[in-house]
């Protein structure tokens, strides 16, 4: 569960799905609230979160890097 804090907070998570944005202090409690009280989607959102994550690992940042370099020539 994160604060909706700006434009990145929605390229790095994908609300519902692979976490939970928050507009304020009180959804943010709701939200943990829910969470706790529902392990499988928890259990769910972990999953997705990890596989998401391999979207940043730093082969697949280079190789977009290195795309975008080619295109710009």
């Amino acid at each position: 569960v994160a604060f909706d804090f700006g434009e990145s907070t929605q390229e790095l998570i994908i609300d519902g799905k692979t976490g939970i944005i928050a507009k304020d202090k009180e959804d943010y409690k709701d939200k943990l609230r829910m969470l706790m009280d529902n392990l499988d989607k928890l259990d769910e959102l972990s999953i997705n979160a990890k596989e998401f994550s391999l979207n940043f690992h730093v082969e697949e940042i280079i190789d977009k890097w290195i795309k975008l370099f080619d295109e710009i020539k």
